[in-house]
């Protein structure tokens, strides 16, 4: 054809999506059995049943959880979106 292709204009391939894991009941126990202490246990049993990220727990205060709400206001989220 006698063109210039530049590489930009090759489509690249796509990547594979792979689903995550799922734990059983048994395994999700195991983990939060395998916590160090009492107040390693509440913060991944926190994160277990919110689905908060690390650096969200990381960043977790007291005054972030309404319990009167029974709710937890999660500042510093992915992206650092408010």
């Amino acid at each position: 054809m006698k063109r210039d292709w530049t590489v930009q204009l090759i489509p690249g391939l796509k990547k594979d999506h792979r689903l995550p894991v799922i734990l059983s009941p048994q395994e999700v126990l195991d983990v939060l059995q395998a916590a160090p202490s009492f107040p390693h246990h509440v913060i991944f049993s926190t994160m277990y049943g919110t689905g908060m990220r690390v650096s969200e727990a990381v960043h977790l205060r007291a005054d972030n959880i309404d319990s009167q709400r029974m709710m937890i206001r999660i500042d510093l989220s992915k992206g650092y979106k408010l």
